[in-house]
């Protein structure tokens, strides 16, 4: 089991790379995915740059190199939302 703090440029492409349509519903393509969107810190809070999303599941060495791009590299000491 692996989970990896992701961020992608805006939604679009989150939805395009973690989920696929079948039979109008969205569906993830592998693991689970907890999509939390824009990230919003600091006083006063202002938005983080990009759309963010946590996935967890038992993944092959090739998903894990196909989301490294998207990976946050080192995962956030502190993150926003963690799996429970």
């Amino acid at each position: 089991m692996i989970d990896l703090y992701l961020r992608f440029a805006d939604e679009a492409e989150c939805n395009e790379v973690l989920f696929k349509e079948v039979e109008g519903f969205r569906i993830p393509i592998v693991g689970s995915v907890d999509v939390i969107g824009v990230i919003y810190k600091g006083d006063p809070p202002a938005p983080v740059q990009g759309w963010h999303a946590n996935l967890r599941g038992d993944l092959t060495d090739e998903q894990i190199e196909a989301l490294k791009p998207y990976s946050l590299d080192p995962a956030p000491m502190q993150p926003v939302r963690v799996w429970l």
